[in-house]
């Protein structure tokens, strides 16, 4: 596949200086991943409306506090005090070349910083910051946990391009659609539209060859992500399904449902509080039904 210019997408030349590693990492790349995982999701969402990215007002109310301890007893802002314990924290996340110009001239004080304008974009990247971090944290303590069982392992997929980490796939067995269930998709954003998902997403296919299909969920406001699912026969289901059939003579109306597509069945530990705001994405296994 070429770009609009007519060059090949990066990792269908450069292939032979990625290398994919299945569940394991350093204490270091622990560190690199966590930064390319927030980085990727606060690039995906930076521009986006805060309301409809289903985060909660406790991180809101963290976020703000944050925000404030930043003023002076005028109320404005005391510059040192905001780079060094704000916006400090938040550049890394946006140093990729190509960064967002609309972003970046926030973080680097060439806005007026007493504005409305600047308290919202501030305060809508502390929040993504806080929630994304929190979210690498509880799925690292859910990756270690679950690290010596067999049904319901959690495994994950690092690219290594010249021995730093570019893509962190999350994925397990689903057990209630027989399909392998991605908890996490995420590439370094200086890293995205260069072939690099194809290729871990294909070989997240043939790490689980028993699975009969992919499912996945977004947001729906991840325009760009949804067109990608889409141009990979992925489709779309409205409702998502976290619970699990607590008799086996649910299990008939629940396989049906799952069947029909009227529901998507997915792992109980990654539910979310605001589903509405997602949409599931299912891709069935060539010649498995």
């Amino acid at each position: 596949m070429l770009h609009r210019r007519g060059q090949p997408r990066f990792f269908e030349e450069k292939q032979p200086e990625l290398n994919l590693k299945w569940n394991f990492a350093s204490q270091s790349d622990w560190r690199e991943i966590e930064r390319l995982f927030i980085a990727a999701y606060m690039n995906s969402y930076c521009l986006c409306n805060i309301k409809d990215l289903g985060i909660s007002n406790k991180v809101e109310q963290i976020a703000r506090n944050k925000l404030n301890q930043a003023r002076d007893q005028s109320g404005h802002y005391d510059i040192k005090m905001l780079d060094k314990d704000i916006l400090s924290l938040l550049r890394p996340y946006f140093s990729h070349q190509g960064a967002l110009q609309e972003i970046t001239q926030y973080l680097d004080l060439k806005k007026p910083v007493d504005s409305a304008a600047f308290d919202q974009v501030i305060l809508k990247l502390l929040m993504l910051q806080i929630y994304f971090s929190h979210a690498f944290t509880e799925e690292t303590k859910k990756i270690a946990e679950r690290s010596a069982t067999s049904l319901d392992k959690i495994h994950y997929l690092i690219a290594y391009f010249h021995e730093h980490p570019v893509a962190f796939y999350v994925s397990q067995m689903n057990f209630k659609t027989g399909h392998v269930y991605m908890r996490w998709v995420t590439i370094a954003p200086g890293f995205q539209r260069e072939h690099l998902g194809d290729l871990m997403l294909k070989e997240v296919e043939r790490h689980f060859p028993e699975a009969t299909g992919i499912d996945l969920y977004t947001l729906f406001v991840n325009r760009a992500a949804l067109k990608y699912y889409h141009q990979h026969n992925f489709m779309e289901v409205a409702h998502l399904n976290f619970a699990e059939p607590k008799q086996q003579t649910e299990n008939a109306r629940y396989v049906r449902a799952w069947l029909n597509g009227k529901k998507f069945c997915l792992p109980a530990d990654d539910g979310t509080d605001t589903p509405d705001a997602f949409v599931g994405c299912m891709k069935l296994s060539p010649g498995r039904y």
